[in-house]
């Protein structure tokens, strides 16, 4: 991935509530990348973010990293100190939580209004999620009947709301025989093991209940919103379930 454009208006401060910087600009596709990858490092070690981890989920090199986050700092958007790691402001945070409820109303806008298969709207909505702004995104979701969650289970949240408590979500692997309760999401990442999941019928919403494990790693008897299926552990690590 390239170093980023310079910013000659970098120096310009978000105005809030806007997504905008005082002055009109919107931020560059690449600063909401990297302002949303600092909030998704956040949010898994609730510690200040070392730039190595941030260079090594944007698949960067750590100067290129290092140099983005000193413009999120000018930016306002961020917080960096030295050998300890980087923090994004309450700004940084709006503009992160912005670019993610884009992302997740332009997916199910996609999968809803034009049936575009759920395997194929994270790359789209990744585009798109810099191009669609936040009024149009948010008359999106008003014509989509204000959807709580994505086509992958996650949610789509109140404007000025963080992302809500799941409860306790574990891997379908992880599961006991005898276990039950409900699929939360599935993970966007594999799009082959969602097109597989869409065949066979496995999506959010749909009651779990683990019949029996089988010895060496060979996977798990489950049924799903009725359905009997044989999951073995690569695809059970994709699928998020709650207890009941």
């Amino acid at each position: 991935m390239a170093l980023p454009p310079s910013d000659d208006t970098s120096n310009r401060q978000r105005t809030p509530g806007t997504g905008l910087r005082r002055g009109g600009l919107p931020f560059t596709p690449a600063v909401e990348d990297y302002a949303k990858a600092l909030y998704r490092l956040e949010q898994s070690t609730h510690d200040p973010v070392a730039t190595g981890a941030l260079a090594a989920r944007l698949e960067i090199s750590a100067p290129s990293a290092s140099n983005m986050l000193r413009n999120l700092e000018q930016l306002g958007l961020a917080t960096v100190a030295p050998g300890r790691g980087a923090r994004l402001t309450a700004a940084g945070r709006d503009v992160a939580r912005g670019v993610i409820r884009r992302h997740r109303i332009i997916e199910c806008f996609l999968t809803d209004i034009l049936h575009i298969p759920w395997d194929c709207v994270h790359e789209e909505a990744d585009l798109l999620e810099h191009a669609v702004s936040a009024r149009v995104a948010e008359a999106m979701w008003e014509a989509l009947g204000r959807p709580d969650r994505d086509p992958h289970g996650d949610p789509i949240t109140a404007v000025d709301d963080d992302d809500p408590d799941f409860g306790v979500l574990e891997a379908l692997d992880t599961w006991e025989a005898g276990a039950t309760g409900v699929l939360v999401r599935v993970s966007d990442a594999r799009p082959e093991a969602l097109r597989y999941m869409a065949a066979q019928g496995i999506s959010p919403g749909l009651d779990v209940s683990v019949l029996s494990t089988e010895p060496f790693g060979a996977g798990q008897r489950v049924r799903i919103g009725g359905l009997d299926h044989m999951v073995g552990p690569e695809l059970g690590r994709l699928i998020f379930v709650q207890r009941i």
